[in-house]
């Protein structure tokens, strides 16, 4: 007896679906620094989207049509949290619940031991199914830039990805391995990079790298503002202008994501250098090996500046 249209149109299609790959996540990062973490995390499953362009300040953006329906269409959106990304806070509330937002900033986990970042991450590499978490202190909301946060940055995500997409967990796990590795790689690469410059004094633009300074160690005298949203005062700026010409400082550095007509006018007759920071990676792409690029490229830019030619 002939079998019939629909019953070899069901097996067809379920032979097909047995055998075709499983559909990735779609997945969207609110800014660069998260994109390259979850890039090294989701590497060979899926890619994550970036929402907030790169030379934009995530501090004050305000989303497109277009960007606004690039979040409704993910399946998980990775950000840092209100104190950061401000205006993505209503918007992402406004979600449907089949949406899972994480703010990884928020999440509460038990604070862990402050040993060196090589001392955690052999730590972790020894123990990798021992939960191994700490909470960020001081709300400092740039924590991809303390590479000790970033690890945890990168197990949460790993946790987070096994948890929605449970077929590719091993590959996420095996993944934040590698990341560890070579992380505490690049580590050990930047103490020594900027040991030979961490007692010279220097200024940025926002106070935005408090984790990084004091991972390495870093001579850091002040900032212009504490946030980008304030512009800093004129006896503020006065107090800055003095120092520098005491030769307190030896470099200023500007952001990308701000004008450096403010750097430039402030250091104008003085013997200091000017550099530019970029907390975002903005130049970077979003690959496995995006994050140490980050690192790297922040290091150097403090080496360069800073170093007593």
């Amino acid at each position: 007896m002939p079998k019939s249209p629909y019953i070899l149109y069901t097996l067809t299609a379920l032979i097909m679906s047995l055998s075709s790959p499983l559909q990735a996540l779609e997945i969207t990062t609110s800014i660069k620094p998260l994109q390259l973490l979850v890039a090294s995390i989701s590497e060979g499953v899926s890619r994550p989207t970036l929402l907030i362009p790169g030379a934009s300040s995530p501090h004050d953006y305000q989303l497109r049509p277009s960007e606004r329906r690039q979040l409704e269409q993910a399946e998980l959106i990775f950000w840092i949290g209100p104190k950061l990304e401000m205006s993505l806070a209503k918007v992402l509330q406004q979600l449907p619940s089949s949406t899972r937002v994480v703010a990884l900033a928020e999440q509460s986990e038990e604070s862990a031991p402050q040993l060196p970042l090589h001392a955690q991450l052999q730590a972790q590499l020894q123990a990798p199914s021992q939960e191994h978490n700490h909470e960020h202190s001081g709300g400092e909301p740039h924590i991809w830039l303390d590479p000790v946060h970033a690890a945890e940055l990168a197990r949460k995500i790993a946790t987070i990805l096994s948890e929605e997409d449970p077929a590719h967990s091993a590959d996420y796990q095996k993944n934040l391995g590698h990341f560890l590795a070579q992380l505490n790689h690049y580590d050990l690469k930047l103490k020594a990079l900027l040991d030979p410059v961490k007692n010279l004094g220097y200024f940025v633009f926002h106070d935005a790298y408090q984790g990084f300074e004091q991972h390495y160690g870093l001579n850091h005298l002040g900032a212009f503002t504490l946030s980008p949203e304030r512009r800093p005062g004129a006896r503020h700026l006065a107090e800055i202008r003095q120092q520098l010409l005491n030769h307190q400082a030896v470099c200023v550095f500007s952001e990308p994501q701000f004008p450096p007509s403010l750097v430039s006018n402030l250091i104008e007759g003085t013997n200091v250098r000017q550099a530019q920071l970029d907390p975002l990676g903005i130049a970077i792409e979003a690959d496995a090996n995006g994050y140490y690029r980050l690192l790297m490229e922040l290091g150097l830019s403090f080496q360069r500046c800073l170093e007593d030619n």
